[in-house]
């Protein structure tokens, strides 16, 4: 009677001591996020192309007015133009500051052409990608839809114009 009541212990014991270990192992794979409700978008972008910009300045006004949302946008380019607030996609990689998941979409997202979206919720993580996924219905979905309007870029185009 003894020796199972031991037997039983030990073996919840080991049972909790391996979701311990299993819990630790998983803890990397998940898309970080500050605490719960908290959202981080990962924007791949390249300055010099005027729409991508404008997309960023659009997720960084987004990003403020929700408050709960980590925006980082990276550069395709080296060096970052000044004004952008952005970093270099290649820094950001090498500094260690995202997950495995992140860091294995941005190097796969690199390949790539084009700008690129990737949103981490605690619970899910949205991503545009090549197959079919776009940036605006992948925002969209996760909850930081775009709006884009014909103002955005005529009328910067109209500020240009009136600074030559």
């Amino acid at each position: 009677m003894h020796r199972t009541r031991i037997s039983f212990f030990r073996s919840i014991l080991c049972g909790l001591a391996m979701a311990l270990v299993a819990g630790v192992l998983v803890q990397d794979l998940r898309p970080a996020a500050a605490s719960p409700g908290d959202i981080r978008v990962l924007y791949l972008f390249a300055p010099s192309s005027p729409e991508q910009v404008s997309r960023f300045g659009q997720l960084e006004r987004r990003a403020r007015s929700a408050g709960s949302v980590e925006l980082i946008g990276l550069s395709r380019e080296e060096p970052v133009p000044e004004g952008i607030g952005a970093i270099s996609a290649m820094h950001y990689l090498a500094s260690g500051a995202a997950d495995a998941a992140s860091r294995r979409w941005i190097a796969e997202r690199l390949r790539e052409r084009g700008d690129a979206l990737r949103v981490e919720r605690p619970e899910t993580v949205y991503a545009s990608d090549g197959e079919g996924r776009s940036i605006e219905a992948t925002a969209a979905r996760a909850g930081v839809a775009l709006v884009t309007t014909d103002i955005d870029f005529s009328t910067w185009g109209k500020v240009k114009d009136l600074f030559r």
